[in-house]
Order: structure tokens, then sequence, then C-alpha cells
């Protein structure tokens, strides 16, 4: 997988914002809840061939499979972002 990269806007900590500590905590919940979904994803097995037997589209179970494993991308990609994020502030 090629990751692409994107330039992500990140909160600059100040006195009138939201603290250091909190928007912290509150983006490793969101990498956590993130990493559950993967993981929750990665073990669904409804892409299995005999689920789409009765589909008579050509190689249906594999371009079911393809976007299961791109919905799967999608939320490695979030995740990397957030994991970007957390590390910026963290660094102020």
């Amino acid at each position: 997988m090629i990751m692409k990269e994107v330039k992500i806007i990140t909160p600059r900590i100040n006195m009138n914002g939201n603290s250091k500590e909190s928007l912290l905590t509150e983006l490793s919940d969101a990498v956590d809840a993130v990493q559950n979904a993967i993981h929750k994803l990665s073990i669904c097995d409804y892409s299995h061939g005999c689920n789409y037997q009765t589909r008579l589209e050509p190689h249906i179970s594999e371009r079911a499979r393809n976007e299961h494993v791109a919905r799967i991308y999608k939320l490695h990609e979030v995740r990397v972002e957030l994991q970007a994020i957390a590390e910026a502030i963290y660094e102020q």
C-alpha cells in the first residue's frame, strides 16, 4: 500500500483553546476507536465467496473483497492522519 502525502492543518495550543492534554486524550481515544474499527473489519468475513454465489455478476466476490480491503485502507489513512495531528500537538 502506498500512503499519500497529505498536508494536515494542526491546532496550535493557546490559552483560549483546548489544553494540550485534553486534545491529546481526545485524539488518543479517536485513534483507539479507528484501530478497533480496523480490527473488527479485518475479522469480518462477509466477503466470503459463498455469500455471493447467487449473484450473477462476474467476479462479484473478488470485487466485494477489493471493496472491503479499500475500506480498511481508508481507515488506516485516517488513523495515520490522527496520529500525525497528535504528534504535532505533543511537540508544541
